[in-house]
């Protein structure tokens, strides 16, 4: 199951970054021209129906389901009701760390963020760093999977659910390249993006 799940989210990975034009045209070929190789046919359906569903529902398609909550630990402060000012919008931010760090190297932002300018604040141990324990295989992690962990991250903290409040992504180096990446699948649920440092997989998190 793992070596199935890393073989579709890579897929989607590069089906994701190519220009609509030649998606469509892939896809135009797929279902039209019957000189295709029906393996070429089921790679270029594969990436399509994982591009419009992966990000959507947390998981590869139901063929290849995977768990939405691989084991990782997130944090959540957030504004109580009391604290909430019911004239302006909640304010929410997800902090995310670089490679090799934790939620740790944003602790202090995130209490004065929290306790001095009434924020409510997400903070996330990407799978393989702090309190989140590596999977399985070495070859699981890879980017795509980290975007999928923030998203069921903001979903379990319900933030996805209002579209009149959006939330702001801070990252550093790896954690901005998986904002921004976020963003692109996402638009609706961000506000604004900061990035610190900004580590871009070039494969995947293409600047626009």
């Amino acid at each position: 199951m793992a070596d199935v799940l890393c073989t579709s989210l890579e897929i989607e990975a590069r089906w994701c970054v190519l220009p609509p034009w030649i998606r469509t045209a892939l896809l135009h070929r797929a279902k039209n021209d019957p000189s295709l190789s029906s393996l070429a046919r089921h790679a270029v359906f594969l990436a399509h129906h994982a591009h419009l569903t992966v990000h959507r529902r947390l998981s590869t398609p139901s063929r290849h389901a995977v768990p939405s909550q691989p084991k990782y630990f997130s944090l959540l402060l957030e504004e109580s009701p009391q604290e909430h000012n019911p004239s302006h919008p909640p304010r929410r931010i997800v902090l995310l760390h670089g490679w090799h760090m934790s939620h740790k190297d944003w602790k202090q932002t995130a209490r004065k963020l929290h306790r001095v300018h009434g924020f409510s604040v997400l903070l996330v141990d990407f799978i393989g760093h702090g309190h989140s324990p590596y999977l399985s295989s070495y070859d699981e992690h890879v980017p795509a999977l980290l975007v999928h962990q923030v998203r069921d991250a903001v979903v379990r903290a319900n933030w996805h659910s209002d579209p009149s409040v959006k939330v702001t992504f801070a990252g550093i180096s790896m954690g901005g390249a998986v904002s921004l990446r976020y963003a692109q699948l996402y638009p609706s649920n961000v506000y604004a993006l900061l990035a610190l440092v900004l580590y871009l997989f070039i494969c995947v998190y293409p600047l626009p």
